[in-house]
């Protein structure tokens, strides 16, 4: 008989953190990171399995199989060598101590996501030490998120975050280049006019001023997450992404910068805050921290305006969804504001250089390629294309004469 290890989820609930079983969890629509809580030779312990169902799962069998073996030896009377031979890193010890160092010069979302990968990798992966992995660990890894349903981008770079790990360990080259996994690399977008009229129409009015500071801004989702009221002047009409380090949050690239705010924006952020004058964030969850769920808000918002395209499935827990009925349109993403805050810019005759100043770009061909979205709409380029094929404006008239 298997030793028993119960599979637990940890979640907030209530403003306090508590734990719940899969079934609860799921019934109550909660989510969080999976425990195993067993008992070692009479102590009882908790192991974090990271935030994957199926992962969990494994790991619980894992560790049950684990346990039965131990509880085997102690009753023959075997001793198991726990030390680890000279020169040798066990890869449990090497991933804790990789995302030990991310969190002391990562933000707290990155160092997060490194967790959550590793953690997926090393379950799917049933090598012991570090010198023991191959390129074929790293493809069965990718087979198990292929498996799962996700994009082929989120595949590849969660291949790249494991490759990373691998690299600051003085791994490399283990799977050929034409192995690694890749995807197609998407045309730039932004919103239109038209689009943007008609989300603001749909949305209500938390949501409107919390999207159009996106638009506004050209904030990433990060800095919106941590946007505080000590980062608005109000006299100066301008928002500044300040470095939180206490808080858990640096800015890409690590540098600050300031944006001014159109009137309109600071006019509805000041009636906001009348209304909110205790909150320490500009857009908070309902616990007074970060919110992380902007993009399911905006997914939402679309569906209810009656934008989703009708083409896109989402593919999760073994369940298709198609944007007809779900809201899970791909043509809805945070990042796209700033896209459009770039081209609206641009149009409005502003240099680029300000605009990579604006948007925290270290390079300027970035910028360059969210302005080229507005190059090739404007009435200039319609003007041209029209030009380059007028003459097929031409080709119904001889055929209206040989009618008459």
């Amino acid at each position: 008989m298997a030793s028993s290890v119960t599979l637990l989820v940890r979640v907030r609930e209530n403003g306090k953190r508590t734990y719940l079983t899969p079934q609860q969890a799921y019934e109550k629509k909660l989510k969080g990171i999976f425990y195993l809580r067993f008992r070692y030779r009479g102590k009882r312990e908790w192991e974090p399995v990271g935030k994957d169902k199926s992962a969990a799962y494994a790991a619980k069998l894992r560790k049950e199989q684990w346990l039965a073996q131990m509880k085997a030896n102690d009753k023959l009377g075997i001793q198991v060598v726990t030390s680890v031979p000279e020169n040798r890193i066990l890869l449990d010890a090497a991933i804790q101590k990789f995302i030990g160092r991310m969190r002391l010069h990562r933000s707290v979302k990155t160092a997060g996501e490194f967790e959550n990968m590793l953690t997926a990798f090393r379950h799917a992966c049933s090598k012991t030490y570090l010198d023991e992995i191959t390129g074929d660990d790293l493809l069965g890894y990718v087979a198990t998120l292929r498996v799962q349903g996700l994009a082929a981008r989120t595949v590849a770079n969660r291949f790249a975050r494991v490759s990373c790990f691998l690299k600051a360990n003085g791994i490399t080259g283990l799977v050929e280049s034409h192995e690694r996994p890749d995807y197609d690399e998407r045309v730039p977008e932004a919103y239109s006019e038209a689009e943007l009229h008609q989300l603001f129409a749909a949305a209500r009015p938390d949501e409107r001023l919390l999207f159009e500071f996106f638009l506004g801004s050209g904030a990433r989702e990060a800095e919106v997450s941590h946007a505080t009221w000590r980062d608005i002047n109000f006299d100066d009409k301008t928002f500044t992404v300040h470095s939180k380090v206490n808080r858990g949050f640096r800015p890409k690239d690590k540098a600050e910068r300031r944006v001014p705010l159109p009137d309109s924006l600071v006019k509805a952020l000041t009636l906001h805050h009348a209304a909110n004058p205790v909150s320490l964030y500009l857009f908070p969850n309902q616990h007074g921290q970060p919110n992380g769920h902007f993009l399911r808000l905006l997914k939402k918002l679309a569906k209810r305006a009656g934008l989703n395209c009708g083409e896109c499935f989402n593919v999760g827990n073994g369940k298709k969804q198609s944007c007809l009925k779900a809201p899970v349109c791909d043509k809805f993403e945070l990042h796209k504001f700033r896209r459009s805050f770039a081209t609206l810019h641009h149009e409005a005759g502003v240099p680029a250089r300000q605009i990579q100043q604006w948007l925290g770009h270290s390079d300027l061909t970035t910028t360059l390629r969210y302005l080229a979205i507005s190059d090739d709409r404007n009435q200039r380029t319609r003007d041209r294309v029209n030009n380059s094929f007028a003459f097929l404006q031409e080709r119904e008239k001889p055929l209206t004469a040989a009618v008459n």
